[in-house]
């Protein structure tokens, strides 16, 4: 290979990395822009939030005065202050989140006002009251004044929460948007890349063609020059038939030469670590005589310590006896740096995403803890969570079919490659028929995980045959995978609409994992029968068994989850320890939902 098609194939792998390193740069772009929306996301939930506790002073103390109004009793009024210190601090905390909002300060300056007229309005009719009695006070009342003036409040607090539920919308679609146009790019740089190195082993292919026809005419010439020529690298040296001595040593510049007839070779080029290993790989050749190839450390003519791969052959009379080694090495002592050097290079990455993902952990549970206050206080909300949950299920939807459509065909692409060089390869009996051999093999097995992460995320059998073909084909790759006995056993009539499907395959998913994790679990059986009215999901596994939380401790992430997608279904869910160990999860969805 020369040097104008090594600088090629070298710029196409190190473009290749550019790429997709530049994926990986727009990746942390928009990872920091969806974070800071989700942020702008919470920042409205929580002026709702301080919006509807301002309105619901306000109606407390109208319903206050208005008790005391028709029953002059002063226990109505007793609350009074203390409403009035909340709904003023509610106030300030309202006037400070809408600060960055001209269209919010202006209703806020109009909710301010209307107000305090209809607090000073209601102070006046407890007075009158207080004064001249019910008849007097009841002429005022029916004017309908203090009723329009509640009205208007109620108006514009509605506004302002329509205000922010709109702004609440738009950032969604912000999100969705940078999620699409990262999931393209990461495609077309995917791409680019696999073009990229399919060309370059393409061009590598061709040039190990040209070499094999290359040394096909070298084998023509004398017996010597021709093992010479097979081991031709930085070093060739002559060995006696039992490697006492070293007959002769030329470098360029890479190891000391030797002199003729030297036996204290291994002392003066083989590193002491390595020289156990180096004279038990040359007993064997001997014994076999067969070829001598070893990677080892050496001593260099500069006093460094580097690298080396040396293959010797060896040269036999006609009666078949070892008469002489012939070798060369070569310097792979750049090779090696760079692979200390990529070795390092990844462990601070996975070290990087360890830190990221315990980051991005940490604050899924407090968006979580979040949404689920929420939903107790907002009926409306549960309705946007169900859509922000939609999202994430056609995301999820998305990544399967990219890894399963987009990678799995790149994948399998370069499978078909590698298959090729291997059988070249094998043909000319190289010595990186092996390496090549171990990754045809690694790809097969990267196709296979990537098929089932797919089908993780996007189980195909629930649009294919239902629940059951989904749960059955998810049991049987629990079995092939974790060599776990997992069975399911359900009823004919056991089908509901398809979100509720996909919730109820979602809890089955994380039981499993639960019980593979953290449970230990050898046998897990899911059951789905339909009796008296109700449909009922249980997940059965013999683990070590789970321990409920103490009154007042908080629940895992685990069990939020699930109380959260059954909650969406209309379903009860509970877990529970098992008989005498394991875990039960149990899902029970009444008739009254619709099945399929």
């Amino acid at each position: 290979m020369n040097l104008t098609t090594a600088k090629k194939i070298l710029a196409a792998f190190v473009l290749a990395l550019l790429l997709l390193a530049g994926v990986a740069a727009i990746s942390f772009h928009r990872t920091m822009r969806m974070t800071a929306d989700a942020q702008w996301v919470d920042h409205s939930y929580e002026v709702m939030t301080v919006i509807e506790k301002l309105v619901k002073t306000v109606s407390y103390n109208a319903v206050s005065h208005r008790g005391f109004l028709i029953t002059n009793d002063e226990a109505f009024l007793a609350k009074h202050p203390q409403t009035i210190l909340e709904r003023n601090a509610a106030m300030e905390e309202l006037r400070s989140l809408v600060a960055d909002s001209p269209a919010q300060r202006q209703r806020l300056t109009e909710l301010a006002a209307g107000i305090a007229e209809r607090e000073q309005l209601a102070k006046n009719h407890v007075e009158l009251r207080r004064r001249e009695g019910f008849e007097a006070v009841q002429k005022n009342v029916a004017s309908g004044r203090g009723e329009r003036m509640l009205e208007r409040i109620y108006t514009v607090a509605a506004e302002m929460t329509a205000h922010e539920r709109t702004l609440l919308n738009e950032r969604v679609d912000q999100s969705e948007a940078s999620a699409r146009a990262t999931r393209w790019a990461i495609t077309a740089a995917s791409a680019v890349a696999f073009l990229l190195v399919g060309g370059a082993l393409w061009r590598l292919t061709r040039e190990l063609e040209k070499r094999r026809k290359s040394d096909a005419a070298l084998r023509k010439s004398e017996a010597r020059f021709r093992a010479l020529a097979t081991a031709i690298s930085d070093v060739v040296y002559r060995m006696a038939p039992d490697w006492s001595e070293m007959h002769q040593l030329e470098s360029r510049e890479f190891l000391t030469p030797s002199t003729p007839g030297n036996r204290k070779w291994l002392q003066e080029y083989i590193h002491p670590d390595d020289q156990p290993q180096v004279m038990a790989a040359i007993q064997e050749s001997i014994r076999t005589k067969s070829k001598f190839q070893l990677e080892h450390r050496v001593l260099r003519a500069d006093g460094s310590v580097g690298w080396t791969i040396s293959r010797a052959v060896p040269i036999q009379d006609s009666k078949g006896e070892i008469v002489e080694w012939f070798g060369a090495a070569s310097d792979v002592t750049a090779r090696k740096q760079a692979q200390q050097a990529l070795m390092e290079s990844e462990e601070a990455l996975r070290n990087f995403n360890s830190r990221l993902a315990e980051s991005v952990v940490e604050r899924t549970k407090e968006l979580r803890s979040t949404v689920q206050f929420l939903e107790n206080e907002i009926a409306a909300r549960r309705r946007l969570e169900g859509e922000i949950l939609k999202v994430s299920e056609r995301e999820q939807t998305r990544l399967g079919q990219d890894l399963h459509d987009d990678l799995g065909q790149q994948l399998t692409g370069i499978a078909i490659l590698s298959q090729v060089l291997l059988s070249q390869l094998q043909e000319e009996s190289h010595p990186a028929a092996k390496d090549a051999e171990q990754i045809s093999r690694s790809l097969t097995e990267s196709i296979s995980t990537t098929r089932n992460l797919a089908k993780s995320f996007y189980p195909v059998e629930l649009e294919r045959g239902g629940l059951i073909l989904a749960l059955q084909d998810l049991a049987l790759r629990t079995q092939l995978l974790s060599r776990v006995h997992c069975t399911v056993n359900a009823a004919a009539d056991f089908r509901f609409e398809t979100p509720t499907e996909i919730h109820l395959y979602r809890i089955v998913q994380e039981s499993i994992n639960n019980a593979l994790k953290h449970g230990k679990a050898t046998h897990i059986q899911i059951d789905c029968p339909r009796e008296n009215g109700v449909s009922t999901l249980t997940v059965t596994d013999n683990g070590n068994g789970f321990k409920p939380p103490e009154p007042g401790e908080e629940t895992g992430m685990g069990l939020h989850i699930f109380q959260y997608r059954a909650a969406l279904i209309g379903a009860r869910i509970s877990v529970r320890r098992g008989t005498p160990d394991g875990c039960v999860v149990t899902c029970a969805i009444p008739d009254y939902f619709s099945h399929a």
